[in-house]
């Protein structure tokens, strides 16, 4: 086994090749790169907030749909009630004239 500084593994080292450029070119696209993910983490927690918005509507769609259906069936209930008054007050002029002329 060759130990690890021998030519065959060489350390690592920067060159005098690399630019002054390149590294700045570097930094502005790591830079960029955590601008980019903090605008994305705004982005998520902006659409989290909407999404428990549309939670909270929905549910509140659900009560006034309830409450709907309840209205629905009282308004049946009134008009049963109206139908049959109605009825009642065009069957007892009929009964009390059939009663008159029973009694002539």
């Amino acid at each position: 086994m060759t130990p690890p500084n021998s030519p065959r593994y060489p350390t690592w080292h920067t060159d005098r090749r690399v630019s002054i450029g390149l590294i700045a070119a570097l930094l502005i696209q790591g830079a960029s790169g955590l601008v980019w993910a903090g605008r994305a983490t705004q982005r998520i927690a902006h659409m989290e907030e909407r999404a428990a918005l549309f939670h909270a509507v929905g549910e509140r769609i659900a009560r006034l749909e309830t409450q709907s259906a309840y209205m629905s069936a009282a308004l049946i209930r009134i008009e049963r009630k109206l139908d049959n008054k109605i009825g009642n007050l065009r069957q007892q002029p009929r009964q009390q004239s059939f009663q008159a002329l029973q009694e002539q």
